[in-house]
């Protein structure tokens, strides 16, 4: 179960995925994912978007983080 702070991030990331046409699905990964984690987990997310779209949709999620967060690692 996410703690406040994480389901706080996921929250927002919600939001930013949510008004990008470009994200066709989006996935909760990782421990969190599976229903397990703890204080120190990470959120991760899958995300499925066009063919030579993940670079433009990374950029924007960066973008929108920076308001809320600094992003460790986008891939």
């Amino acid at each position: 179960m996410p703690t406040a702070e994480q389901q706080h991030l996921i929250d927002v990331l919600t939001r930013l995925i949510e008004v990008d046409p470009r994200v066709e699905a989006a996935w909760l990964a990782g421990s969190l994912g599976k229903g397990g984690g703890d204080e120190f987990s990470d959120v991760d997310l899958l995300l499925l978007v066009p063919e030579n779209g993940a670079a433009a949709v990374s950029a924007a999620l960066i973008e929108g983080l920076d308001r809320v967060t600094r992003p460790v690692l986008v891939n």
